[in-house]
């Protein structure tokens, strides 16, 4: 999660959270970072759950090392590290982004329904 004094200052950051979760802007910008807190402790869904254990195993097999005798252990860990890293944000990026996305609906609805009063029968 973004620092909450970066997310307090930077303008670009700010905009582009209200492009990834639009339901953001029903807060000011103050309250962002524990909005964002409380909407990450949303639990995965089923499809959630299964898109990362198959994104996962996705990436771990297209990462397999080469088979040559004389390739060196740590050039190898270091290139699958940099090659992983950018697979796995864009494979399972996607997925985390939904669950923040869900969770700050999941806020914005509970906001919603307190601050509409009640009407009796």
């Amino acid at each position: 999660m973004p620092v909450a004094g970066l997310l307090l200052r930077s303008r670009p950051l700010q905009w582009l959270l209200t492009q990834a979760v639009p339901q953001l802007r029903a807060w000011p910008p103050r309250e962002w970072p524990a909005v964002l807190g409380r909407a990450s402790a949303a639990e995965y869904d089923r499809i959630e759950r299964v898109g990362l254990l198959a994104g996962l195993a996705l990436v771990t097999w297209l990462l397999r090392p080469a088979e040559s005798p004389g390739a060196d252990v740590l050039r190898v860990f270091i290139s699958q590290v940099l090659v992983a890293t950018p697979l796995l944000l864009l494979v399972l990026g996607p997925l985390y982004l939904r669950r923040l996305r869900r969770g700050v609906e999941t806020l914005h609805k509970l906001r919603h329904d307190k601050d509409r009063p009640s009407r009796g029968a």
